[in-house]
């Protein structure tokens, strides 16, 4: 992984930077925003911002920090959902900023986690808002036969 990592970085280290001016990042801007738009079926507005991240490392301590500095609420999705250390070290901030007071919802998907019971009843047991989607098994006509709950 840390080989894989280290190959991707030197890769994207060779890129060449592009210059744009001010007015050309705007268009670029717009136009991915755009293109985000219509592919989520929602609308961009001023306060939302982009990173790409290489790996999981990376976007881990970004999400750790993310919610340990949430003031009001925290929204969350998990195809997979693992009981392991980062897994129980999420949960734990979790159930830290629900027991704060804010708002805290996650949702995953069930059929992908059956293994994973452990960590997901230290969520549903605490005062965060858990749901555990169920894909074809909770509307047959809403999830169109899809059994898996795999939204970003």
């Amino acid at each position: 992984m840390k080989e894989e990592r280290a190959s991707s970085l030197e890769k994207l280290s060779k890129i060449p930077e592009t210059k744009l001016s001010e007015v050309e990042k705007k268009a670029h801007n717009a136009k991915f925003e755009s293109l985000i738009d219509k592919m989520t079926g929602t609308k961009a507005h001023g306060s939302n911002d982009v990173k790409l991240m290489i790996d999981g490392p990376e976007a881990y301590e970004r999400l750790k920090s993310r919610i340990t500095n949430a003031k009001e609420s925290i929204y969350m999705e998990a195809f997979i959902y693992h009981d392991d250390k980062v897994g129980n070290e999420f949960a734990d901030l979790l159930i830290k900023k629900a027991n704060d007071g804010l708002d805290v919802r996650v949702v995953i998907d069930s059929l992908t986690n059956t293994a994973e019971f452990k960590v997901l009843n230290k969520l549903k047991h605490s005062k965060v808002k858990f749901y555990e989607h169920k894909g074809a098994l909770d509307n047959i006509i809403e999830s169109r036969g899809m059994s898996a709950y795999h939204r970003k």
